[in-house]
């Protein structure tokens, strides 16, 4: 694997390359941008690569999420109240999934939510402590919780096709290359998670 540096020259408003060997003029030279998700591509080099696989979904605002797949609300109080869910809680998501440890800040509020009604009683009267929820606490419970995950993806996929993008300028034609890479790694992601 070669190495080199792209450099940005302000003096001469340029950009320059240097490597670690000898080119021939009128050689192809290739360069990697490494691995990196479209929204730091976009930002930092104005491009959106297609079917990317190192892309991320992350999805925010969680209680509000969460009340969109659960209907109990007494749960989801619960939940809220285990300090699990901070205001910088996220899940990110992958094509092959939920993205770890990332999204490991909210897997015991997740674990929580996914308990069913027996699970709960067997909580209450066993006194388990929250702490008990950092780590799986059975494979059912765990399958329950990545179910949410889908179930939360699977409505952002409804809300982000709501929300459409006209026009033919180029910048609009990279912000729908950007929000169609963005549904690809979400519907990926929800074919990993089932």
């Amino acid at each position: 694997k070669e190495t080199g540096k792209v450099s940005y020259d302000y003096f001469y408003d340029s950009f320059g390359a240097e490597t670690g060997r000898e080119f021939c003029e009128g050689k192809e030279v290739f360069i990697s941008y490494g691995k990196r998700s479209n929204d730091h591509l976009l930002k930092n080099y104005g491009f959106v690569e297609y079917n990317n696989g190192n892309d991320l979904y992350v999805i925010e605002d969680l209680a509000e999420k969460f009340g969109s797949v659960i209907d109990d609300p007494d749960q989801i109080e619960l939940v809220l109240k285990s300090n699990f869910v901070e205001n910088d809680s996220r899940i990110v998501l992958c094509v092959s999934g939920l993205l770890y440890p990332e999204s490991a800040q909210i897997l015991p509020a997740l674990r929580l939510l996914a308990l069913n009604d027996s699970q709960i009683g067997s909580f209450e009267a066993n006194a388990i402590s929250l702490k008990d929820f950092t780590s799986e606490i059975s494979s059912a419970n765990e399958k329950a919780a990545l179910l949410l995950v889908q179930h939360i993806a699977e409505k952002e996929i409804i809300l982000k096709d709501e929300v459409g993008v006209e026009g033919t300028s180029e910048t609009e034609d990279l912000v729908r290359s950007f929000k169609n890479e963005k549904k690809r790694t979400l519907e990926a992601a929800i074919v990993s998670l089932k």
